[in-house]
């Protein structure tokens, strides 16, 4: 269910990760220290921002024993859902039209490391369904409420990547009792991408054209320069994209726009073209108190697989703080 995999992640943090702390400071990453033995304890691992170590803890084998999975019933639809680990809830929504096994190297980092990750496809993604043939932001988060209130956990952390992130604003605006903190990857809308950006990126759901063709698609409009397009060969979801056409075409609302009044953690790549690096500064200039904002050198809307230890660190940092 929702494209598990089990795995460690292992390696330090790469030096040269900009870091714009709660009062706009600018920090960076340095190269993380290891012991002897490859691993650090949570503490450790949490407690510096300058050195992070990803060596797993948990052993595979346990990891899968907290593993649960199933469809829940939404309004006009069901979802295909998974549970994994124990510890603090963290509830992931992808990308547009994406499914989630996006998250599935975070979502192991995150159970190796003592936190519940709870994910649910999205309806067209998977073997999620839905009767109705379009949604709304409200009709969506109110499915991720669902699936919260089904598994338990709450408040959670609500991860969102690109639309996933206007999902997780949405919720923590109409029910701020369920949502602890909110992680966001690729903040866009403010600032629209360039034409020609979203008409190559719509090439990437035509699963008809032969590989080579949306391989050069997905590398221009979503991974930065001399990074491999390959970990997005699948995981594109048509029906999926089509239910949320009409919500990623409205601009950025009032009604959600500040995430409700919960801290947020910004993760944005600087060669970003889809959502440009401005939105995300500027999400952070209007909420200064609340934003922390980490740009990421080397990575676009991609991130996740593009720079997948830098983003790790970032999580697990905010998380140490406001999960």
């Amino acid at each position: 269910m929702c494209g598990l995999r089990y795995g460690a992640l292992r390696g330090s943090v790469s030096a040269g990760t900009s870091l714009v702390g709660d009062q706009g400071m600018t920090r960076q990453i340095g190269t993380a220290d290891r012991r002897s033995n490859g691993k650090l304890t949570r503490r450790e691992l949490l407690g510096g921002l300058g050195a992070f170590a990803l060596a797993s803890t948990l052993p595979t084998s346990t990891a899968r024993a907290f593993t649960r999975s199933g469809m829940i019933d939404v309004e006009g639809g069901r979802l295909e859902y998974s549970v994994r680990g124990h510890g603090p809830t963290i509830y992931m929504i992808p990308s547009f039209g994406r499914g989630c096994e996006d998250f599935d190297v975070l979502s192991d980092t995150l159970v190796h490391n003592g936190y519940r990750v709870v994910r649910a496809q999205p309806r067209g993604a998977g073997s999620s369904t839905s009767q109705k043939q379009e949604l709304s932001l409200t009709e969506m988060a109110n499915d991720a409420a669902t699936v919260l209130k089904e598994v338990g956990g709450t408040p959670a952390v609500l991860v969102g990547h690109d639309f996933g992130q206007r999902i997780t604003r949405t919720l923590a605006t109409q029910r701020p009792d369920l949502v602890k903190s909110l992680v966001m990857f690729a903040c866009g809308g403010k600032i629209k991408m360039a034409p020609e950006v979203g008409r190559v990126g719509q090439l990437c759901f035509d699963l008809s054209l032969p590989w080579e063709v949306r391989k050069a698609a997905v590398r221009y409009a979503f991974f930065a320069p001399g990074n491999d397009p390959a970990p997005w060969k699948d995981g594109w979801y048509p029906e999926a994209a089509r239910l949320q056409r009409d919500a990623i075409q409205d601009p950025v609302s009032a009604f959600w726009a500040a995430g409700g009044v919960v801290n947020v953690l910004v993760v944005q790549g600087l060669q970003d073209v889809s959502a440009v690096p401005q939105n995300a500064r500027l999400f952070k200039a209007d909420f200064p108190d609340r934003i922390r904002l980490v740009e990421i050198d080397h990575a676009a809307h991609a991130l996740l697989p593009e720079q997948p230890k830098q983003v790790a660190a970032a999580v697990l940092k905010f998380l140490h703080e406001n999960a």
